[in-house]
């Protein structure tokens, strides 16, 4: 059990180190007139790999007995990092100096980046916990980790497509169209499970969920880089991400308190049910303040 926490606490600490430096590198090799088409073939390539990894991870797990597959796994990932590792070497980033301005870090700085604080928080506390609870869910109902694979598979393969089409059709006017398409359309995902958890409701969540995600993802993103380029605080950009990313995971660290306080309490299943309609509807919320961003969202510079 201790070990389970050992690996916790690195993955934190490796993840806090990647993500700032994915998000810093983005910032500085897109502009407000190129986010959308890069955070949509971006989050298109994540959709291809994530449809084969699961996949295939799931097939070497079922074929061998204990934890021989997972050990198979894991080696596999961590020579595709070390690779990672080697090729970040050749990519440069911009210099501002090297002190870091704490204020811009904690603070809410402007209210563009309020709005995007908030949307920030409650997009991180529903998106990681409803992916562990609904994998969790398919485990749990289909006793198989290569139906996981599977569902993975579809839904990867959607929110691919989805992304390609996102980044083609959704233009500057209709922004927030875009956003309310992708927060309505992951809550009536989950809708159907808090109904009833059944595999065929499972494949249903997975579909729609997948589908609808990248039309609301790739404004948040792209809406999140563009405060900044309005604010001409580029110099700063990587105080703003260290802001966000504090933001994000605070919403994360709610949510799972509260999952594991009512995994505690209550005993009944449906408690889980209700949770989840909760945390997918928090995807609206999220939406509503990333929606009051209208001049961002039209691609207006001061």
């Amino acid at each position: 059990m201790f070990h389970i926490y050992i690996l916790g606490i690195l993955y934190g600490i490796a993840a806090g180190f990647y993500w700032l430096a994915f998000n810093t590198l983005s910032f500085d090799f897109t502009g407000i007139n190129n986010r959308d088409t890069f955070n949509g073939l971006n989050g298109s390539c994540c959709g291809v790999t994530a449809a084969i990894a699961p996949a295939t991870s799931g097939y070497i797990i079922s074929k061998f007995s204990g934890i021989k597959g997972y050990t198979i796994v894991f080696t596999i990932t961590l020579c595709m990092f070390l690779s990672l590792i080697l090729i970040s070497t050749l990519l440069k980033c911009k210099n501002y100096g090297n002190k870091l301005e704490f204020k811009k870090v904690i603070l809410r700085n402007c209210d563009e980046w309020s709005d995007i604080r908030k949307a920030t928080f409650f997009w991180g506390f529903r998106d990681v916990i409803i992916v562990f609870l609904v994998n969790i869910l398919i485990i749990e109902t289909t006793k198989s980790e290569l139906t996981l694979g599977k569902l993975t598979l579809i839904a990867s393969l959607l929110s691919s497509i989805s992304f390609v089409l996102v980044q083609k059709i959704i233009k500057p006017p209709h922004r927030r169209v875009s956003i309310y398409i992708g927060a309505i359309g992951a809550f009536l995902a989950v809708l159907s499970l808090g109904l009833n958890i059944t595999y065929i409701n499972l494949l249903v969540y997975v579909m729609m969920n997948g589908f609808f995600l990248p039309f609301f993802v790739i404004q948040l993103t792209s809406a999140t880089f563009n405060v900044i380029n309005r604010a001409h605080e580029e110099s700063m950009r990587v105080e703003y991400m260290i802001n966000r990313e504090i933001v994000l995971n605070g919403g994360r660290a709610i949510s799972a308190s509260m999952l594991v306080f009512m995994l505690l309490e209550f005993k009944e299943s449906s408690v889980l049910q209700f949770y989840l309609i909760f945390i997918g509807f928090i995807a609206i919320v999220s939406g509503y303040f990333l929606g009051k961003l209208k001049n961002v969202l039209k691609g207006e510079k001061t």
